[in-house]
């Protein structure tokens, strides 16, 4: 089960303490065995001791009994004395003086004990071994005994007692002490039986010990070790736990704890920080407290189906704090699970991100600044990476002065562009900059791509640019200023060329106003020639009187700081002539040093003329505004506050208000829902200087509530200080749309004429078809994309015979010499059948050009008849113009031959004329 945030957990056991009880267990152990192996071993050296006395007692009480009066009373010379060593007992003499030395060997009694070494017998005036001058040492100070172990191979057991001479007796008892210490009596044991006994039993012993001790440790580690476990599980979830409260308190992101249900269980102390809430007053209620109603609705139902299939949602809220204030949250919403994987609570972690977004969108804005400052400076800026010199970036100034396209600079290094500079000075430059982190202002000599050599200062710093180290360089063309320093001179030597050839009056004063040059052109300005104007005060001289009291405290302050009211301004005034004529002038004044003293260069500029002209644009001004107020359309003019500020008559009308109720009024005012966002914005996009439609309709809200169509024709102009204002032209097309409907109407109307007419209706343009109803088709045989494609013509329709004809006549119906037509033609239909046709043609607009429409009527059947009629007609007429010819003959004929005869009764006889007349009466 999870421990809660607020549970504290105890632990009841610590690690160290399995080690203390360890020790202890070892400590209590081994003491115990220490003591019972001490105990042993001194029961081992006790038996050891005692066995080895009483078996030293009885041989020397045995060899007393045997040879005590030689042992006491014998001597042996210093010639025959044994020096050192051992005797056995067997060699010794007979008699042994007290300064000898007797060696008792076990071997020479058999009753002795097999195991104790050959006894010896030490006289103190003899040399002795070692162990033995150890023992009368030890006797000397007063011990009862003398033991060792001897570790010589095999181990011994070495025991001596003090002999003492008592009374011409030899003996080691307690009676004896008081006697002369005579010598030592020793012997050794070897401890091999008794250490073999000895040993057995103590590795038992340890054998014992050992396992009682591992089965206590054994079962003490295993306590320990579960012990340790649970309490490292407790200490583990109270260290988990304290550092979850922890973590929750001193997190810098708000924790927010709720139910299935979304009820808050927990927040942390940030929660209160960011919100203002109170725990106790959002505990057991929904979150949705903080919602701000900005938050879209689609980002909670996502939040929602997210979470309930179990995953993380993470997004953003636009929340409200206590206060009102509307903060922005950055959020991440898990499940959390029970051990079946129900989901039993949500876990909410938020951030404020209220100052990043600000920060996010003033970034933005910087970088967006920078990018136009960057971009749009005068001055030419590139940006190269540090570590290999790459172009990053670079402004138009930087591609104007190199005369370098931008994709044949990004991405390329110093290396790879060639501007004209000394490779050495490059790596010099770049050098500087990476040490010193700036480089200041130097002047560099550089070749513009197919250009001259060129100045420029330059100067850089190291910026980050794109999460790199990055190098800034300013570039300064100073091309011209050097060519301008070498044309200065050049310069004042022609600037009193200038000035004696300007059309303008060009005047220079010292500090005290009086005149030091004075310009052919301030002669004819002024009328004064030089000699007259030079060193003369420049007020008295051409100042009229409305300016003197005036003029002098200005002078006092140009003296003193070079500057004034007129100072660096250009002024309208009026200066005076020489002959106290006063005219209107333009002043430009600048000041200068000279020697450390104020001047100041004045140039006058007669706007007589100006003045007649403003005149009369203001004239022209009122004539336009009389045009204004009596157009017929509505004219208004708005300010870049929507505000009318000008509104003629007509405009008036058209909205039902009188122009005063409309200065000042916001123009959306009078328009309806329909129309008010569309006018408006463009009004805005036309005020920003983006393109947007000149002419558009809408619609108007006359006072009456009725609704009146527009057309507007808009532009800006400069108004008041500088600022824009759009100037409009308003037509009321409400009777034109009303027409326009009208005419759609009667369009469909026409339109189902046509559609439904049985005579054939077309309209052309030249030979091209242009429309063709149904009828029309018909009678051609052709289909309605075969006609108006232009592949089959009105000429080509016609019949060969008839074509050449209707040809002529159709091109004076398209020169407009007739304006309505009728005829009648044969037609080749697409199958080859002749039909004959009467064509009606009338010249017509269609889509605003002339063109020529045209009614085709098939009069096949009609024409039959007709030419039948025609030919009986013709045979009629044919018999009554052969009777009149007939009857008109014989009248000829007669007159003839009248007139022959009477012109033969006139001749002679002889006349051969008589002949040609008889051959003519005869012929009639």
């Amino acid at each position: 089960m999870p421990v809660e945030p607020t549970q504290r957990v105890r632990p009841i056991f610590r690690w160290y303490w399995a080690v203390a009880f360890a020790v202890v267990w070892s400590l209590l152990l081994g003491q115990v065995f220490i003591r019972s192996e001490v105990r042993l071993r001194n029961l081992i050296h006790e038996e050891l001791v005692s066995e080895t006395q009483h078996d030293i007692e009885q041989e020397f009480a045995l060899l007393l009994q045997l040879r005590g009066s030689e042992l006491a009373g014998a001597s042996i010379p210093p010639e025959e004395g044994i020096p050192s060593g051992e005797t056995p007992l067997g060699e010794l003499p007979s008699r042994v003086t007290p300064g000898g030395v007797s060696r008792i060997h076990q071997a020479e009694t058999r009753t002795l004990r097999s195991h104790l070494v050959p006894l010896h017998h030490t006289r103190l005036d003899l040399p002795v071994t070692d162990l033995d001058a150890r023992a009368l040492k030890e006797f000397q100070s007063g011990a009862a005994a003398y033991d060792t172990i001897l570790e010589n191979g095999r181990k011994q057991f070495y025991y001596a007692l003090p002999v003492y001479l008592h009374e011409g007796r030899l003996g080691f008892t307690e009676e004896f002490r008081r006697g002369e210490l005579f010598g030592v009596v020793s012997a050794k044991q070897t401890f091999a039986p008794l250490e073999d006994a000895a040993s057995a039993f103590l590795l038992s012993h340890r054998i014992t010990f050992l396992a009682f001790w591992t089965f206590g440790t054994l079962s003490i580690a295993i306590i320990s070790f579960l012990l340790y476990r649970q309490d490292r599980r407790r200490a583990r979830e109270l260290q988990e736990s304290r550092f979850l409260m922890r973590a929750a308190d001193q997190s810098p992101t708000v924790l927010l704890l709720t139910d299935t249900e979304a009820r808050i269980q927990f927040v942390n102390p940030r929660f209160t920080e960011v919100t203002g809430y109170m725990p106790d007053e959002v505990i057991g209620k929904n979150p949705r407290l903080l919602s701000s109603g900005q938050t879209p609705r689609a980002t909670y139902e996502e939040l929602w189906e997210t979470i309930t299939r179990g995953e993380v949602w993470r997004g953003e809220f636009i929340n409200r704090r206590k206060n009102g204030e509307v903060f922005y949250e950055s959020a991440a919403i898990a499940p959390i699970t029970d051990d079946t994987g129900r989901i039993v609570q949500y876990l909410a972690l938020k951030e404020d991100v209220t100052e990043r977004k600000y920060q996010e969108e003033l970034l933005g804005k910087q970088r967006e600044m920078f990018s136009r400052t960057f971009h749009s400076s005068h001055v030419a800026m590139v940006i190269n990476r540090l570590r290999d010199g790459v172009f990053l970036e670079v402004n138009d100034s930087f591609l104007k002065h190199t005369g370098y396209a931008r994709e044949e600079i990004i991405g390329k290094s110093y290396e790879d562009v060639d501007f004209g500079i000394d490779r050495d000075l490059i790596v010099k430059l770049i050098q500087d900059l990476n040490e010193q982190g700036q480089m200041k202002e130097r002047e560099i000599e550089y070749r513009p791509r197919g250009g001259s050599v060129s100045y420029a200062h330059i100067s850089a710093a190291v910026i980050e640019y794109e999460g790199e180290p990055c190098s800034l360089f300013h570039a300064i063309d100073i091309t011209e200023r050097r060519r301008a320093e070498e044309a200065l001179r050049e310069s004042e030597a022609r600037f009193r060329a200038i000035s004696e050839s300007a059309r303008d009056a060009v005047i220079m004063v010292d500090s005290e106003g009086t005149i030091r040059f004075w310009n052919e052109a301030a002669v004819r300005v002024f009328g004064y020639e030089q000699e007259e104007a030079l060193e003369k005060p420049v007020h008295e001289l051409i100042a009229p009187e409305e300016y003197q009291e005036r003029i002098t405290p200005g002078l006092e302050v140009f003296k003193r700081e070079g500057t004034g009211a007129a100072m660096d301004n250009t002024l309208e005034l009026r200066a005076m002539r020489k002959g106290g004529e006063t005219f209107p002038v333009e002043l430009s004044l600048a000041s200068f040093r000279i020697g450390g003293e104020w001047n100041a260069v004045g140039i006058v500029r007669d706007i007589t003329e100006r003045i007649s002209a403003r005149r009369a644009l203001a004239e022209s001004e009122e004539r336009y505004r009389s045009f204004a107020e009596s157009s017929i359309d509505g004219i208004i003019v708005v300010d870049d506050q929507y505000r009318f500020t000008y509104v003629n008559q007509a405009m008036a009308d058209l909205v039902g208000y009188s122009r005063e109720e409309l200065i000042g009024k916001d123009f959306r005012n009078y328009l309806p829902d329909s129309s008010r966002e569309l006018v408006a914005d463009r009004y805005r996009r036309r005020q920003k200087g983006e393109q947007v439609p000149q002419r558009y309709e809408f619609e108007v809200l006359h006072r009456s509530g009725e609704l009146k169509r527009v057309e507007i024709s808009s532009s800006v102009i400069p108004g008041p200080g500088g600022k824009p204002e759009t100037l409009s032209h308003l037509y009321d097309v409400t009777e034109l749309k009303r027409a326009e409907r009208e005419l759609v109407r009667s369009e469909r109307r026409l339109r189902t004429v046509v559609e439904k007419s049985r005579d054939g209706i077309y309209v052309r343009r030249g030979v091209r078809l242009l429309l063709v109803n149904p009828a029309f088709i018909k009678i051609c045989g052709y289909t309605e994309e075969e006609l108006l494609s232009g592949r089959v013509t009105t000429l080509s329709l016609i019949a060969p015979e008839d074509r050449a004809r209707e040809e002529e006549f159709e091109r004076r119906v398209d020169r407009g010499e007739v304006e309505y037509a009728l005829d009648t033609f044969t037609i080749v239909t697409k199958d080859g059948r002749r039909i004959i046709v009467e064509n009606s043609l009338t010249r017509i607009l269609w889509e605003g050009e002339p063109a020529v429409l045209g009614f085709l009527r098939d009069v096949t059947e009609r024409g039959l008849l007709e030419e039948q009629l025609q030919q009986a007609q013709k045979m009629e007429s044919i018999g009554r113009l052969a009777g009149g010819v007939a009857h008109d003959f014989n009248n000829l004929l007669t007159s003839i031959s009248g007139h022959a005869e009477l012109a033969k009764l006139k001749l002679s006889g002889d006349d051969p004329v008589h002949a040609d007349l008889d051959e003519v009466l005869r012929s009639s």
